[in-house]
Order: C-alpha cells, then sequence, then structure tokens
C-alpha cells in the first residue's frame, strides 16, 4: 500500500470511526437532555453537565501541553524500540501531571462559583481528563504507524459503555454523578483496550529519561504554548459563560457548541493524518511538493466545510431537536453563528500542522497570542450584554484573524499552497445553494411537527435532507466549474 493511500485509508477509518462515534454520542446527549432534569428543567441539568465536562476539556487541553502533536511527528519513522520508549517517557510524565492538577483542584475546589454537586463533578472530572490523555499516548503509537483501525476500535468500545452505561443510571432514576463516573469507567476502558492492542506493536514501560526531555525541551516548550493560548482560545467563551451566567444559558450554549465540536473533528483528523506525511516531505527539502500537497488539501477541506455551512445552518432548528428536544431550540441562533467560523477553523488547523511540520511552530505563537487578546477582550464586553449570542459572534471573529494570520505565516515556508480560483467557484457554488434552499425549502418542516415525528423519522427526515442538499450543492459546482465534471473532481487532484 502505497504512502498516500495509507493516509487516505486512515482518514477515511477515523472519519467512518468518528461518524459511528457522533452517532453514539448523539444518543448520549439525546438521552441526557431529555431526562437529566434538575428541578424539573432540561436546560439546567445539561448546563450542570457542560459546566462539568467544560472543565473536563480544559484540563485535557492544558495538561495535554501539545505532546499528542509532538510524539507523532518523533514517532514516525522511529524503530518500535524507541517508539515505546518515547511513549513511556511520555506516560510517566502525564501520571506525574495528573498528581499535581488534583492537588490544585483539591486547593480550588472551595473557590469554585458552582453548587456542590457541580464542583465534584469537577473533581472527578480531573480523573475522566487524564484517563483520555493516557490513551492519547498510546493513539500517537497507532497515528505514527498509520493505523487509525486500532484508535477506533478502542474509542467505539469505550463510547458504547458510556452510552449503554448513561442510559442504564438515568433510566434507573440517578442523577449528574452518576453520569459522570459512568463517563470515567468509559475511559478507563479506552486506555486498557489500547493497551492491550498497542502491545503486539511495541513495549511501553513507564519512564523518565531526563536526557530525552532536555533533548525534546525547546521544541516541547513551543508547542505546549501554542495548545494553551489555543485552549484559552477556544474554551474562554463558555468558561466565561459560566461565570457571568446561567446554567440554563450554559446548556443552550453547551449543545450549540457541542455540535461545532463535531464538525471540527474532520479537519482535526486530516491534519493529523498528514502530519507525518509533510513531516517527511520538509525533512528532505521537497518544499514544493509540501506546497502541492497543501494545495490539494486546503481544496477539499474547503469543499467539506462550505457544504457543511449551508447544510447545518438550513437544519439547525432540525439538527438540534434530533440531538435533543424542542426545549432546546433557543441553541438554534448561536449554533448558526458558529456553524460561519468553520471555513477559517478548517484552514487554519490544516495550516497550522504545516507549520509544525516544518517545525517552525514558534511563528504560530505570535498568531494565537493575538487570536487570545482579541478572544477575551470581547467575551468580557459581549458575553455580559449578550450571553450565548454575543460568545458565538466572538468566536467567529476570532477564528478570522487566526485564518489571515495563519495565511500570513504559511508563505515563511509554502508558496502557492491555495488555490484561490477552485475556492471562489466553491463560494459561489455555496452561494447558489443556499438560495435555491431559500426559494426552494427542501426537507424544511416545522421543528414542533419535527419533533412529534419520533426518532427514526427523524434521522431518516435529516438524512434525505443532507443528501438533497448535497446533490444541489453538487450541481452548483458543476455549473461554476463550467459544466465539466472532469474539473468538479479534479478539485481533490488540484496540480
Amino acid at each position: 500500500m502505497s504512502l498516500a493511500t495509507k493516509v487516505a485509508y486512515n482518514t477515511v477509518v477515523q472519519i467512518a470511526g468518528r461518524l459511528l462515534g457522533l452517532a453514539i454520542t448523539l444518543v448520549t446527549v439525546n438521552f441526557i437532555a431529555n431526562h437529566l432534569l434538575v428541578e424539573g428543567s432540561a436546560l439546567r441539568g445539561y448546563g450542570q453537565y457542560t459546566i462539568i465536562f467544560t472543565y473536563v476539556s480544559i484540563i485535557g487541553s492544558a495538561a495535554d501541553f501539545g505532546l499528542f502533536t509532538l510524539l507523532v511527528r518523533e514517532i514516525s519513522g522511529k524503530t518500535h524500540r524507541e517508539a515505546g520508549e518515547l511513549a513511556g517517557n511520555a506516560l510517566a510524565f502525564r501520571l506525574l501531571l495528573f498528581a499535581v492538577t488534583l492537588i490544585l483542584f483539591l486547593i480550588l475546589y472551595q473557590f469554585l462559583p458552582y453548587l456542590a454537586i457541580v464542583k465534584q463533578g469537577i473533581i472527578i472530572g480531573v480523573f475522566i481528563a487524564f484517563s483520555m490523555l493516557c490513551s492519547q499516548i498510546i493513539a500517537t503509537v497507532f497515528q505514527a504507524n498509520l493505523l487509525a483501525d486500532r484508535i477506533v476500535i478502542s474509542e467505539t468500545i469505550g463510547k458504547l459503555f458510556t452510552a449503554i452505561g448513561t442510559i442504564v443510571v438515568l433510566k434507573m432514576g440517578y442523577g449528574l454523578m452518576s453520569v459522570v463516573i459512568v463517563n470515567l469507567l468509559g475511559q478507563i476502558l479506552i486506555f486498557g483496550v489500547s493497551f492491550l492492542l498497542v502491545r503486539r506493536l511495541v513495549t511501553i514501560k513507564l519512564r523518565l529519561d531526563f536526557s530525552l526531555w532536555r533533548r525534546l525541551l525547546p521544541q516541547f516548550g513551543t508547542i505546549a504554548i501554542i495548545n494553551l493560548l489555543a485552549l484559552v482560545h477556544f474554551k474562554t467563551d463558555m468558561l466565561l459563560l459560566t461565570f457571568f451566567k446561567s446554567e440554563s444559558d450554559v446548556g443552550i450554549y453547551g449543545v450549540a457548541y457541542k455540535l461545532l465540536e463535531v464538525v471540527l473533528v474532520i479537519p482535526s483528523i486530516f491534519a493529523t493524518n498528514l502530519l507525518p506525511v509533510l513531516s517527511a516531505v520538509m525533512l528532505e527539502g521537497r518544499r514544493e511538493d509540501a506546497s502541492q500537497i497543501l494545495k490539494r488539501s486546503s481544496s477539499i477541506l474547503f469543499v467539506i466545510a462550505a457544504f457543511l455551512v449551508v447544510a447545518l445552518v438550513a437544519f439547525a432548528p432540525l439538527a438540534i431537536v434530533f440531538i435533543t428536544q424542542p426545549d432546546f431550540l433557543l441553541s438554534v441562533a448561536p449554533l448558526r453563528i458558529l456553524m460561519l467560523s468553520i471555513v477559517f477553523v478548517f484552514i487554519t488547523t490544516l495550516l497550522s500542522q504545516a507549520i509544525i511540520a516544518s517545525r517552525d511552530q514558534g511563528v504560530l505563537v505570535r498568531g494565537y497570542l493575538l487570536a487570545v487578546v482579541v478572544n477575551v477582550l470581547l467575551n468580557l464586553y459581549a458575553i455580559p450584554r449578550y450571553s450565548y449570542i454575543g460568545a458565538a459572534t466572538v468566536t467567529v471573529i476570532t477564528e478570522v484573524v487566526l485564518l489571515a494570520y495563519t495565511l500570513r505565516a504559511s508563505r515563511r515556508h509554502f508558496q502557492d499552497f491555495i488555490h484561490w480560483p477552485v475556492l471562489g467557484r466553491v463560494v459561489l457554488a455555496a452561494l447558489a445553494t443556499w438560495i435555491i434552499l431559500y426559494f426552494l425549502p427542501l426537507g424544511l418542516i416545522e421543528p414542533q411537527t419535527f419533533a412529534d415525528a419520533g426518532k427514526l423519522m427523524q434521522a431518516g427526515w435529516l438524512l434525505g435532507a443532507f443528501t438533497a442538499v448535497a446533490g444541489v450543492f453538487f450541481l452548483a459546482l458543476l455549473v461554476t466549474f463550467k459544466g465539466s465534471f472532469q474539473r468538479v473532481f479534479q478539485i481533490f487532484s488540484v496540480k
């Protein structure tokens, strides 16, 4: 199997795995949104759940320090023994960091501005976050060796356990803490399955090789700073919302942001699978080849992003009802705003990984620092006044700023890495699709009518609607590419 085929295979496998995981996650979220009630309010129940898992996400991202990206890059091309040593060192580092983080949150416990049950959930969330991080260490070995199917296997088993466990405990009448504990057990299961699978490939033993860390520290430090800045950039809105607004507002925005996070898995998987390839090409000094890879990749991601923006903005009310219930229709407005950001995030994610592959990740620090400053200042103004609408709007503005910087930074290493004529035609096709949907609302019905249809009927309706929109979008692409099927398909193989 050629390298290009392996990358394509791993990307498809991971996207398929993510789609399966998405289906499982949507079932779980739907059940929580309907059965986790606080004083009879689903919005408050989901709001408390969102607060806890916002901290899980923050802890997981902050404690990652960019180690996943660094390990994928460093393990690529290494022998199995060297890969095992790197993974063992990283695992030991994670366990030390876990102890420090747990102590820190135990100290901060009394100062957190939440109900006692939420604060207890956050403490358990520390264990959840580090279980995820330890699983990621093993995933780096699979990722570097282009064995994504093993990542998918372990994650699917863990998510199935979490979904079934969540449904069982809520059916039995248990509340928030039981849901959090089920999530912890699911993450531990993912780690256990991953560890069993990786033993056939490498031997991982806990060790702390300080000479290794001294060698990697300069690059590790830069990636860690980028990772922390990216964390602040992505999580400031949700965290400030928990401080300034009610649990219900947090729940409304949490549902919209959950859908955004699901969509952003696509560029993350794509770029992560591309990282080992770009790293090898850049090490060989083949910058022109790297530019061509980016040119093709950016065109692919832009087409996917443009279609998703049109479809998800159009069907936002139905998507919200499908994954939750009509009580959450207030999430439609922030969801539609957030969806506008995905085009920018898709391209930024790809270019950031390319810059890291070129070992010039230091240039990204200034960009993320700029994004953080813009994000924090605007959110401090917008959230107290406009709640989740302000938070969603600031997210879009910040992503535009970050993309502009990343495009400029990419020119240090790559030339002609964006095929602008293709992007222009895709924009025209997306606008044409939107206009057609406006006058011919394919698959659009009243949310309450949709809610009364039942989940199986809803799923079929959405699938049919998305398929219809995809057909319209393809026909619009065909028109913008002057009626040539060959030119449309060449989007994915731009020379």
